[in-house]
């Protein structure tokens, strides 16, 4: 519940993630993820 910070077990037994292993692929998904979209931004700061 660290990860997505949920304070009940209810988003994972929702989804049914019962193993750490799970919790690891899914932290890596949300990396590459996270990096295709700061690759693809369209808006520039202003300075």
């Amino acid at each position: 519940m660290d990860f997505t910070g949920h304070v009940t077990r209810a988003m994972f037994d929702r989804y049914n993630i019962t193993d750490a292993e799970q919790m690891r692929q899914a932290q890596i998904q949300l990396d590459e993820y996270l990096r295709q979209q700061i690759g693809e931004r369209k808006v520039r700061a202003i300075r």
